[in-house]
């Protein structure tokens, strides 16, 4: 388990930066995520709108399916977040689905096949368990610091900016 969280904690910079780009000046976007990960839909969507200014609204990829869905259209932000697991076949289709709407999504997965979807990949381990995927909460906290400096905002007013 030592080593899933400190390669948890080792994530590729340029990576990061891809996700800013993909992100800055989007306004608005979701975060989607399912199973042991919706609770990191919700962490990830507190830290964009408390450190990068992007008001993202979490949702489970189920219920997102049922009348969200209707406000992707071209270069809509998404977080998705597919760990391989139970649903990640489910999530992967959704997040297909946004993709061919045009949506332009930052995709934090370990399933190759969905990190081809993403307009910005963001490879966790590939052999990290679904249970133990919910580490990146630990990865927005410590780089949702740089997405906000790579989108132009250094300190955000939230923390004493």
């Amino acid at each position: 388990m030592p080593s899933f969280v400190a390669a948890a904690h080792r994530v590729d910079r340029e990576a990061v930066l891809a996700a800013a780009a993909a992100l800055k000046n989007a306004g608005h976007g979701v975060v989607l995520g399912r199973g042991f990960n919706f609770a990191t839909a919700f962490e990830a969507a507190l830290k964009a709108k408390e450190l990068a200014y992007v008001a993202v609204e979490p949702y489970s990829s189920a219920d997102f399916q049922h009348g969200p869905i209707a406000l992707i259209d071209t270069g809509f932000a998404a977080i998705v977040i597919n760990a391989a697991g139970a649903v990640s076949g489910e999530v992967e289709e959704l997040l297909r689905t946004i993709s061919e709407r045009g949506a332009r999504p930052v995709v934090i997965s370990n399933l190759a096949t969905s990190l081809a979807l993403a307009a910005a990949p963001i490879p966790i381990p590939a052999d990290m368990p679904e249970w133990l995927s919910r580490l990146p909460p630990s990865f927005p906290a410590s780089c949702w610091r740089s997405i906000s400096a790579a989108c132009g905002d250094l300190i955000p007013i939230s923390l004493g900016g």
